[in-house]
């Protein structure tokens, strides 16, 4: 064993003694007066076996697995204890230093300025976090700024700030006080994603706590997720969210501006009791408002309840929105007028915005002449007209609709008419017309019928067929009869005569049918009877179709003039183009015939290959376009 010369600040002399140890001599040298210097590294013999303890303090050695053993005062008893950067709880690796405990200590807690976390992390103080923020910004007293996103207690990080288990921040929080489950508890204020921290919580972008949100959902822009209850400024939170002191929210606002005290400012909208706020406050639902006395400092749009009454500040003074007297009277849920003159909205001229004028048992909205609605004592009501001579009297405007109705899907007119006509119609082209279905279930009396679609060349024609689909209008009747000896009479009806052609040159048709070998001909046809006849003497059984010209229509023409397959003819434009628009909700022979006619209308022109109106060809043909005005345009 080599010998050891150690330097020792002793007293003034000399000795030199001689130790007996494991047949080994350590020679110990001191000098006086003292020397003094420095020795850049003393080496300690591994030992060939372990000493036991209890051990003097201070007292150190090499063990036989080359472990530094130092004897440390472990309660008055000197202990040896295991002395490497590479045990015990904490571990290193490369530039990190982490837990390794948790396996026989799986509740450690880490506690930075404080001897007792009672949290998975308790800081006492200020922190800093990022390339950024580090070495350069100071956190706010007690708080923490975080230049990137946080997971505490989870891997897998997708927001600005993910913590899986409970966290406490602050002196006062950390190390005595426990959050709740899944929840924060933070003393002072919070910036993450922001250096410029003003309120309890500042946060510039999103964030998620709780075990069953972080790393599995992501929070909307600048929003925030959290699983169990949250204190800011409290430890005590009993609601989703508790905050002691101010808070903002947005981008714009988080970080610059201070929210009042224990107020809360937001940048977007806010909803309640609904999730799709439209307005900055959105309450979908009542609102109930408490007693107060007015407020000494008013603002212009300020609202206060007094229990009784709702007033409302103008800017000057506050107004009784509920207040009864002078012209205006409240009874229940109705308010009336005492004035017997004019009340007007808008402009104080007569004619103009809204006037309600209550005059000689008449009422009128606007002007009571050509442009507004008036009503008469007797209960009559006039929509451009002055005198209605109707319950419902309206005059309608050149090229408009006197009325136009847009049901939303529901049923547009029920009229119950009792014993008299429900609805009477009148034109001087067309009393009615109807794009779509027509279901009666009653019977249909008509003057005719017909069927018209647009003409397949010529854009200015359209082809109108009457019923039976045929090119002139027809009745007709059919039936069985037999032959006796060769011959039948078949008998017109006395109704077919009344309605049948009796101009001469028109057609009486026969279709004959044999029901067996025979050859039958008409023997003699008129509108009083008509024989048939065969060939051989057979008294077979036969059908007959008779077909005439219906009275009245004897100079019908399949090609006219085209007035309803163009633009003019339509509320608007809109209108008119959507005629031939295929829904999912319309009838086969509904879509055949929409089908049927815009391929037509964009053959002959009328139609542009996408549906459109051909301006091109409706300015050529001086037809007039109407805009949408009527018709709604979502």
């Amino acid at each position: 064993m080599k010998l050891f010369r150690i330097m020792f600040a002793v007293s003034a002399i000399f000795l030199l003694v001689t130790i007996s140890y494991a047949a080994e001599t350590i020679n110990l040298v001191t000098y006086y007066p003292v020397p003094f210097g420095a020795y850049d590294r003393v080496k300690l013999v591994q030992r060939a076996s372990n000493l036991a303890s209890p051990c003097e303090v201070g007292t150190m050695y090499v063990d036989t697995g080359g472990q530094f053993q130092f004897c440390r005062n472990n309660g008055g008893v000197g202990t040896w204890t295991t002395i490497t950067p590479n045990a015990g709880i904490w571990a290193q690796s490369s530039d990190d230093i982490y837990l390794t405990d948790t396996a026989t200590n799986p509740n450690l807690f880490v506690g930075i300025g404080t001897t007792t976390p009672a949290n998975r992390l308790d800081v006492e103080g200020s922190a800093a976090i990022g390339a950024t923020y580090s070495g350069t910004t100071i956190g706010p007293a007690n708080g923490l700024i975080v230049e990137g996103n946080v997971g505490l207690g989870t891997t897998t990080v997708v927001n600005k700030l993910d913590v899986e288990g409970a966290a406490a921040v602050g002196a006062g929080y950390s190390g005595t006080s426990a959050a709740p489950a899944n929840g924060l508890l933070v003393q002072g204020n919070v910036g993450i994603g922001t250096t410029t921290v003003v309120n309890t919580l500042d946060i510039e972008g999103k964030a998620v706590i709780g075990a069953a949100y972080s790393g599995t959902s992501a929070a909307s822009a600048n929003g925030l997720l959290v699983e169990g209850n949250m204190g800011l400024g409290t430890i005590t939170p009993m609601s989703k969210l508790d905050i002691e002191g101010g808070a903002a929210i947005g981008a714009t606002y988080s970080g610059t501006t201070a929210a009042p005290a224990n107020g809360l400012i937001v940048e977007g909208n806010v909803g309640v009791g609904t999730n799709s706020p439209a307005r900055p406050l959105h309450v979908g639902g009542a609102i109930r408002l408490g007693t107060v006395v007015a407020p000494g400092t008013p603002a212009a749009g300020d609202i206060y309840s007094s229990g009784t009454s709702l007033y409302y500040y103008n800017g000057t003074t506050w107004k009784d929105m509920t207040a009864s007297g002078g012209p205006w009277n409240t009874s229940g849920n109705d308010i009336n007028n005492t004035n017997t003159g004019k009340v007007i909205v808008g402009n104080a001229s007569p004619g103009d915005s809204l006037m309600l004028q209550v005059m000689n048992g008449k009422v009128s909205i606007g002007d009571t002449g050509d442009t507004g609605i008036s009503g008469a004592g007797d209960g009559f009501l006039g929509i451009r007209t002055a005198n209605p001579g109707h319950p419902l009297h309206i005059k309608g405007r050149s090229a408009t609709y006197a009325v136009y109705i847009d049901t939303g899907g529901a049923n547009g007119i029920y009229i119950k008419s009792g014993p008299t006509t429900g609805i009477r119609a009148y034109g001087s082209t067309n009393a009615g017309h109807f794009f779509g279905n027509v279901t009666v279930t009653g019977a249909l009396s008509k003057g005719s019928g017909s069927f018209i679609q647009p003409h397949p060349t010529d854009p200015t024609k359209q082809i109108y067929y009457s019923f039976f689909e045929g090119r002139d209008n027809r009745v007709f009747f059919d039936g069985v009869s037999r032959l006796q000896k060769g011959k039948a009479v078949i008998e017109i009806p006395e109704d077919f005569r009344l309605v049948a052609s009796k101009e001469k040159g028109q057609a009486l048709n026969v279709i004959l049918t044999p029901f067996g070998d025979a050859a039958l001909y008409v023997q003699e046809r008129s509108l009083d009877k008509i024989v048939v006849a065969a060939k051989e003497n057979t008294d077979i059984e036969f059908g007959y179709f008779i077909i005439a010209t219906r009275g009245g229509f004897e100079d019908s023409k399949p090609i006219q003039e085209n007035t309803d397959f163009h633009p003019e003819n339509a509320v608007d434009i809109k209108d008119f183009e959507s005629r031939y628009i295929i829904e999912p909700t319309d009838k086969h022979y509904s879509r055949l015939s929409k089908e049927l006619n815009k391929k037509i209308l964009q053959a002959n022109g009328i139609l542009n290959f996408d549906g459109t109106v051909n301006r091109k060809l409706a300015d050529k043909l001086g037809w007039t376009i109407r805009e949408s005005t009527l018709v709604d345009k979502k």
